[in-house]
């Protein structure tokens, strides 16, 4: 997982699997970061190739993070397979999608 800032925007790449191995660990480095002057979240996921339920609650934990900071979590290129997930689940309607 690859972390930047770029003013008040944390990008987050490079992540492969949002999985129960690894969700805790990936939401506590991104807290690390966040503060009131860095309050937004986008999150590309176009490396994503797999996700089970403990990736998709570590993604909305991080819209929810980024709200609590008056931030916005933005979902960018999200892959095939989290697509399909997020249309199954209708949270495409919750989790903003960026082009």
């Amino acid at each position: 997982m690859t972390i930047e800032t770029q003013q008040q925007t944390l990008l987050i790449s490079h992540v492969r699997e949002l999985t129960a191995a690894n969700a805790r660990e990936c939401k506590q480095r991104i807290a690390q970061y966040l503060s009131p002057s860095i309050c937004n979240i986008e999150f590309d996921g176009s490396s994503l190739q797999f996700l089970d339920s403990s990736g998709l609650g570590a993604l909305l934990s991080l819209k929810k993070m980024a709200s609590s900071f008056e931030g916005k979590f933005q979902l960018r290129s999200p892959s095939s397979a989290l697509m399909q997930i997020l249309k199954l689940t209708q949270l495409q309607r919750v989790m903003p999608l960026a082009p």
